[in-house]
């Protein structure tokens, strides 16, 4: 103890000068100064790394050997960590960029890009040191990726007109991909190493496979051909598709201290940096890489190009269709008021094209809160299912929190202004078209949606995007109690809301300040934003009541005790093969889908709760899901809209009453919204969440490991883009296209026609009767079970396979409501006919719904009817139960599984 007492009396009584020296940082306005120690040992290290390189390019690996980088490599020093290897000389080793500010210094190269005696096809095959990373792999050693420039405009390196010829950034990839599927063919086969290639690609892209799994398959095919026929390793296949990745994206690194945008660059990062205006902090790329402080924006007109360039077919027959229609009927996004309206204010021809965009985050690990929002863009002039399966890409951000929308949407709005004018060529008449693109509809969630509009969510007050309803508190929490005169927002009235936000720096009507979209050309803030039914309706207001009956114990609404006799008829219900799902019980609800409860408001809950619920409630609930109905429609009339906001105002009025002031939440009140957003966007169906959701699932299936996740999305993007223009540029074998086709789940347009092989013909009385009353003489005639009509499958009462579905329940084209008996086909013409049981029907007998019909099927071979194939209108839904029968109509056949 008296030691240490000395101990600190004798440092208490040391000189100044003998005290440790303690850090100095600089000033705001102070220069940096490298010191010279530091200008030394940078010029020792880039000695030894030329000494090094020199030395390996004398080896034996000769020109054709790669050099290999890799972001998350753990045995670097710290001191390669803070300043990276560079040729470049001492004088020029102050490599950064300030407030992205390019610096000219690393936009020199350290030498070209060439090989001399391999052709760099057979590179492809023979080469063996590559990068494990694809984003960060380099050329052959006689080249240095340093000389990739950074920039702060997106990092564009288009050169020329990239719509009518390839960017030059891939155009090697597919020269050699050309080369290969031209050259020579495989010992004893018909087949090239392009056409093997092609398939490993396809296969490894369709079953996910890791590139372990892929490495092997690689080793697989070259030891069972006996020569390389492949890529003899995972790194020479991922440089297929490099150069393609490349120009495809785009890093955006920001300031973890400040959230300050730095820089935009592209791939290789190696000797990339910049330093935060407002910190001073100096980053480099690869650390910002592992850090997680950056997020990818991909090419979206390259993206644009590729995807007109393949439908144009669809494309051009569909925008025929869209020029014919009536402004009274809306079939399709691209029918609403505001699409109409912004293409008149900007003077577009025809083939125009505009343009939805969604953004939503999704879990990747069930073990870590890490989540990844990319950003999806859908053309709307392609026809439904067409651009659902088409998404594009815009961007991706990944982490633990939710991304600064400020910087990523600014990113995505920059790269889609640079889509321009796409240049196609027409299929009907060869005239070259250029068609911009137009960005009219945002789709998201609730919370997204505040996210991208810089604004409160839905639990503040004035938290909806489409009125100024401020809200009231009830029992702490925010409610939007019915009112018929609430002031609906406009463009300019948001517009003065930020302009006075930002003015007074607190929030005016619920908005914090501007938002990156409002610098998109013709987008408007208001109704340019969709409130989409899949979470409003379906798993909001669908999902609320169902709660409230089922768990509200005392209350005259509550049938939680007989959750028993609800779920025996559910279980009885066989729905169409349409239908992705069957049926689950009530007591699995918290588990059940965004689908499961489309079919539970739209077909199901009536018939199920058909006296089980008290009839006033029922009633009040058919006001809601016939109004849904009549905005789902294949073809929605503006009678249609008019009748369904009536029957919503109905819906919405009586909430309080019957459910108590909780119930009106924001999802009851936006339901007040749906009729005119149908009238600006089109039928709920064309601007619901349903392709995006399943489009982020798709991506999560992209991911293999539990490392660099987005880098893992990226390239494998990439490898789709390059799957699909390789699969478009090749002619593959007749065996080579089947297992192609396979792989990659494509299917032939399905014709109409009979399924099966034919079966025993043999007439009753009443069939033989009323054949010969329409066609004079039974014509020779086969019998099959199935058939495909419209590109459906329904079958007839004697198919017995199918124990859980039903699709042989069927709505004509003059209204009449069949039961398929038989299917026979005559053989001398090819025509269909089906025998068919005219059905008895009677209204509901409960509340507003008109679609839902009770239905009597007449016993025997009564009400027999004969129908053509082609009469056809839609199938319908059967619900059996004990002791009655439903027959529900279907508003749509687009959002078949």
């Amino acid at each position: 103890r008296s030691q240490a007492r000395l101990v600190i009396v004798t440092f208490s009584a040391m000189p100044p000068r003998a005290k440790k020296r303690r850090k100095v940082y600089m000033g705001p306005d102070q220069a940096y100064v490298i010191p010279k120690q530091t200008k030394s040992n940078r010029a020792a290290r880039a000695k030894r790394a030329a000494e090094l390189i020199n030395l390996s390019q004398t080896s034996g690996d000769g020109d054709n050997s790669s050099r290999c980088y890799d972001l998350d490599d753990s045995d670097q020093s710290s001191d390669s960590n803070e300043d990276e290897i560079s040729n470049q000389s001492s004088d020029s080793n102050e490599d950064e960029i300030t407030s992205g500010v390019t610096s000219d210094e690393q936009a020199t190269s350290d030498g070209d890009n060439e090989s001399d005696d391999t052709s760099e096809h057979e590179e492809l095959f023979h080469d063996s040191c590559t990068s494990e990373d694809g984003l960060a792999s380099g050329d052959t050693s006689g080249s240095s990726e340093t000389g990739e420039t950074a920039s702060s405009g997106g990092g564009e390196s288009e050169q020329g007109d990239p719509d009518l010829t390839t960017s030059g950034e891939d155009e090697s990839d597919f020269k050699i991909f050309e080369e290969l599927c031209s050259g020579p063919p495989i010992p004893g086969q018909d087949s090239t190493r392009g056409h093997v290639l092609l398939l490993i690609l396809a296969y490894v892209v369709s079953a996910g496979l890791s590139w372990t799994q892929t490495e092997g398959l690689l080793r697989l095919v070259n030891t069972l051909f006996g020569v390389f026929v492949a890529p003899k390793s995972k790194f020479l296949f991922r440089k297929v598709w490099k150069q393609s990745q490349q120009g495809m994206v785009d890093f955006h690194f920001f300031c973890d201290r400040c959230s300050k945008p730095l820089m935009v660059c592209k791939t290789p990062l190696q000797d990339k940096k910049a330093r935060c205006s407002q910190c001073k902090t100096l980053y480099g790329a690869e650390e910002m890489v592992s850090n997680g402080t950056f997020f990818i924006i991909f090419n979206l007109r390259k993206q644009c190009h590729d995807l007109v360039k393949n439908c144009r077919k669809a494309l051009w027959d569909n925008l025929e269709k869209i020029a014919q229609r009536s402004r009274d009927i809306f079939t399709d996004l691209a029918d609403g008021d505001l699409v109409n309206q912004a293409r008149q204010q900007f003077g577009c021809a025809m083939e125009d094209l505009t343009a939805s965009f969604s953004t939503d985050g999704s879990p990747v690990f069930k073990s870590s809160k890490n989540s990844m929002w990319p950003i999806h863009v859908m053309l709307n002039e392609l026809p439904p299912i067409l651009r659902w399966k088409n998404l594009l890409l815009g961007g991706i951000w990944f982490g633990k929190k939710k991304p600064v929308m400020s910087l990523f949407l600014d990113g995505f709005v920059e790269q889609f202004r640079r889509i321009g004018a796409i240049k196609w060529v027409c299929h009907k008449n060869g005239r070259a078209l250029e068609s911009k693109v137009y960005a009219v509809c945002c789709i998201a969630d609730a919370p997204a949606r505040a996210a991208v509009l810089n604004r409160k969510q839905f639990n503040g007050y004035y938290g909806c995007l489409w009125c100024y309803h401020k809200g009231t508190l009830v029992d702490g929490t925010l409610k939007y109690p019915y009112s018929s005169s609430v002031t609906e927002r406009t463009h300019r009235g948001v517009l003065q809301d930020v302009k006075a936000a930002v003015m007074t720096g607190t929030t005016k009507h619920g908005m914090y300040g501007p938002s990156p979209i409002a610098r998109l050309q013709g987008f408007d803030l208001v109704w340019g934003i969709v409130p989409d039914y899949m979470h409003c309706v379906l798993e909001g207001v669908a999902k609320q009541l169902t709660e409230l009956w089922f768990t509200s114990t005392g209350a005259p609404f509550y049938i939680g005790n007989q959750m028993a006799a609800v779920d025996c008829r559910l279980a009885m219900i066989r729905p169409p093969n349409l239908f992705a799902r069957a049926t689950r019980s009530v007591r699995e609800r918290a588990l059940w889908k965004a689908k499961e409860w489309r079919y539970w408001m739209v077909y199901y809950a009536m018939p199920c709760l058909h006296s089980i619920l008290p009839h006033h409630y029922l009633a009040h609930f058919t006001h809601l899901c016939q109004a849904v109905f009549l905005l789902l429609q294949k073809s929605v009339h503006r009678d249609d809209i008019q009748a369904a906001e009536g029957l919503l105002a109905r819906f919405l009025q009586q909430v309080s009453a019957l459910y108590g002031q909780g119930a009106e939440t924001s999802n009851m009140h936006l339901l007040m919204h749906l009729p005119k957003s149908v009238m600006q966007l089109g039928p709920l169906w064309a601007s619901s969440m349903f392709p995006f959701e399943s489009a982020n699932g798709a991506l999560l299936r992209l991911v293999t490991a539990a490392k660099g996740v987005p880098l893992q999305v990226a390239e494998r993007w990439a490898m789709k883009h390059a799957l699909a223009r390789f699969g478009e540029m090749t002619n593959l074998p007749a065996n080579f296209d089947q297992l192609f086709r396979m792989f990659l789940n494509i299917q032939n347009d399905s014709e109409d026609g009979v399924l099966g092989v034919p079966q025993e013909v043999s007439l009753t009385a009443a069939v033989h009767s009323l054949l010969e009353c329409h066609f004079g003489q039974v014509p020779t005639l086969e019998r099959h079970l199935r058939t495909r009509v419209v590109g459906f499958e329904i079958h007839s009462r004697e198919y017995t396979r199918p124990k859980k579905t039903c699709t042989q329940f069927v709505k004509m084209r003059d209204g009449t409501y069949c039961e398929i008996q038989a299917i026979y086909k005559t053989v001398r013409t090819g025509e269909i006919f089906l025998v068919c049981k005219s059905l008895i029907l009677e209204d509901f007998g409960t509340g507003s719904v008109k679609y839902l019909h009770k239905c009597i099927v007449p016993p025997n071979e009564e009400n027999l009817v004969l129908f053509s194939s082609d009469q056809i209108e839609c199938i319908c839904v059967f619900i059996e139960l004990e002791d009655e029968s439903y027959l529900c109509d279907m508003p749509n056949f687009y959002e078949k599984e």
